[in-house]
């Protein structure tokens, strides 16, 4: 009796011990794996086992792309899908590229022999040179042992944050003949810049910007139009302001320089025809001088641009404590609160109410020119149509402005346009706000990423020409993902494909052009 109690008990310890070994032959899970800034890769059948065709993720819920490849000659693929080379070192390349920057790396290989575990080596291009780095942490994850040799795992780990790499390459390799590579797993955490789109339905504020607005706040509609001031200029006098707020569906609080922005679009509903002509083109200073004044030239085209900008606000107000129904403008004060504004060159807010100043005529570009579809130039600006304002990212002001109010967690617009107003004056268009009850209120359409990190600083040292080629010196951290585009009028870019930088040292890099170009042409170095 004590014989096969003794006899079960050692069985049931061998199952134990057995079901623990094979447990312990799973890939081991990193806490941060499914999270939406987390990517993975599983090999577990490979296709080639030698040549740079490689080896694609097999394993259903792969989403992080990658290659693996065998460039010892001998390496076949068995029967069971490993790589197996009977007599030579087999050395594997896994490449990965990420589209965004890489914070942790995590690599396991199980495999029927042993790896070289203290030669894993990962590298990455860096100002035209190969960098290499051991792992942060290597070690055993399980092991189970079998009449021609041990089966088991192993995990190194890398840290790269801060050094904003996309593209990365791993190299591992037998300790001798014989190995057999059974599966690769791979995870990775990614920096949160992937681009994310938000449309905000309906502002949180909205007004017709008018002195004698006498329901500010919940008028239906807002018409937008000039006013002249004899021997003084012309001014954007009634407005339409609008603010959207961001939070929760953009995280504010951040760095302004952490947000990157690829398109922001204003929509809005147009109102009863009031017989404007449509102008989708800016009009400059000089075509609205006087008669007779130096410098004066004639519009060409039938219409006013409908314009946008940022918003200023003064008479001790915020973007946050001004409130829609305020007053024009505060008990003893000569300017109104809230003005149409862009970011000057100091990256302070600019009043432009005063449009057109006669005596010192200055073009200052609108953050976007309202666009209609299917509408041609000159034809009356049509009832209920939506009108968008795509703004005009190549402005880096309109960018930091627009980074500020996210960071801040409020985005607030003017709407302006120079078509004539007045008593009796039916020229000028106007717009739908969140108060009407017959048309459908404003909204905003955001396309954006974030980063973690501050992005790399991009300073042009100098534009040459050299025979026919221009040259552009510059500093960078890094030129990973980064594009240029040129441009002679500033409304046409035109991108450059692929262009080739070549490192000069120190963090300073040079790129040609080398098409046949004008005399005029304007570089735009940026990381989009």
């Amino acid at each position: 009796m004590n014989y096969f109690r003794n006899c079960f008990a050692w069985l049931n310890t061998f199952f134990l011990l057995s079901m623990n070994q094979v447990s312990a032959m799973e890939f081991e899970i990193p806490e941060w794996a499914g999270g939406s800034d987390a990517e993975v890769s599983v090999w577990e059948s490979f296709s080639h086992g030698f040549g740079a065709e490689g080896n694609e993720p097999d394993v259903p819920g792969s989403n992080a792309g990658g290659s693996i490849t065998q460039s010892t000659p001998g390496g076949m693929v068995t029967g069971t899908g490993n790589i197996y080379n009977p007599a030579a070192v087999s050395v594997f390349t896994l490449k990965d590229n990420a589209g965004s920057s890489y914070r942790r790396v995590v690599l396991q290989a199980k495999s029927m022999g042993a790896l070289v575990v203290n030669e894993v080596v990962l590298s990455y291009e860096s100002e035209g040179e190969t960098v290499r780095m051991v792992s942060d942490e290597s070690r055993e994850v399980g092991r189970l042992e079998g009449n021609r040799g041990d089966t088991l795992i192993h995990y190194w780990s890398w840290n790269l944050e801060g050094k904003s790499l996309e593209s990365i390459s791993i190299e591992f390799k037998a300790r001798g003949p014989h190995l057999s590579l059974d599966a690769v797993r791979l995870d990775t955490l990614l920096v949160a810049d992937r681009a994310q789109d938000v449309v905000i339905g309906s502002p949180s504020m909205d007004r017709w910007n008018y002195p004698f607005n006498v329901t500010p706040g919940k008028r239906a509609k807002a018409p937008v139009f000039r006013a002249t001031q004899e021997g003084i200029g012309i001014t954007r006098h009634g407005t339409f302001i609008l603010g959207f707020d961001t939070i929760p569906l953009i995280p504010s609080g951040l760095p302004a320089d952490h947000y990157s922005i690829e398109s922001v679009k204003l929509r809005l509903l147009t109102g009863s025809n009031f017989e404007a002509h449509y102008d989708p083109t800016y009009d400059p200073v000089a075509a609205f001088l006087p008669e007779g004044v130096p410098g004066r030239i004639d519009d060409e085209d039938q219409g006013f641009p409908i314009e946008l900008f940022g918003t200023g606000f003064r008479n001790g107000l915020d973007m946050f404590s001004w409130k829609e129904t305020d007053d024009f403008i505060a008990n003893g004060e000569e300017e109104r609160n809230a003005y149409p504004a862009i970011l000057n060159d100091q990256g302070n807010l600019e009043d432009v109410t005063l449009a057109v100043n006669y005596e010192d005529p200055r073009d200052v570009k609108p953050f976007a020119i309202g666009v209609l579809d299917e509408i041609l130039p000159g034809d009356f600006i049509p009832e209920d149509s939506w009108m968008e304002f795509d703004l005009d990212l190549s402005q880096s002001s309109t960018v930091d402005y627009l980074r500020q109010g996210m960071a801040a967690g409020r985005l607030i617009f003017t709407v302006t346009s120079l078509a004539a107003g007045g008593q009796g004056s039916r020229t000028y268009p106007e717009f739908h706000t969140s108060d009407s009850l017959l048309g459908i209120a404003p909204s905003l359409e955001l396309r954006f990423s974030i980063h973690e990190t501050s992005p790399s600083v991009i300073k042009i040292l100098d534009l040459k020409k050299v025979l026919d080629q221009w040259n552009i010196r510059f500093l960078a951290d890094s030129v990973n993902s980064l594009r240029i585009r040129w441009t002679h009028d500033f409304v046409t870019w035109n991108s450059i494909s692929d262009p080739e930088f070549q490192t000069q040292g120190d963090g300073e890099w040079m790129w040609t052009d080398g098409s046949e170009s004008p005399n005029i042409r304007f570089y735009q170095i940026f990381k989009p």
